[in-house]
């Protein structure tokens, strides 16, 4: 196997599996402060097995498309993109904001694109608060070295 290619699976490993694995636990550990872990715990605790997992599911998946997002943001991971037009493009982040920034929210990708289920977690979100826990992501990212 070529170097370029053992790295791209090292980081999509450590940046985008592993810190969504992360996420996940995190939400399930009800000492965890988060709409998520709350919401999740909610679920767990009122409604059966199956119902909650289905529920969960499309969170893990976009916890997982988040990790992805999130490294090609801070320039882990570097990707491109061919249109109809087979021109190639490198994705990045650009000036109106940041990649998982498109993703999530009522316009996001997710609830523009989906045709499955989607929670929006930023839906009743006060810009404030959401400012602060963008805040506090950024610096665990930065603890955990990510």
């Amino acid at each position: 196997m070529n170097e370029n290619l053992e790295k791209f699976g090292r980081l999509l490993v450590e940046w985008v599996r592993d810190s969504a694995i992360h996420d996940c636990d995190c939400a399930l550990d009800r000492r965890t402060e988060t709409r998520k872990s709350a919401r999740w715990a909610r679920l767990i605790g009122e409604s059966s097995a199956e119902d909650a997992i289905r529920e969960i599911i499309p969170d893990c998946v976009d916890t997982v498309i988040g990790a992805f997002l999130r490294a090609v943001d801070q320039g882990m991971i570097k990707i491109s993109f061919a249109g109809e037009d087979r021109e190639i493009e490198e994705i990045q982040e650009d000036d109106l904001g940041t990649l998982v920034g498109w993703y999530g929210g009522d316009d996001g990708w997710a609830a523009r694109f989906s045709s499955q289920r989607f929670y929006n977690y930023l839906a009743d979100m006060k810009a404030d608060e959401f400012i602060a826990r963008l805040l506090s992501r950024l610096e665990q990212d930065e603890d955990d070295g990510k």
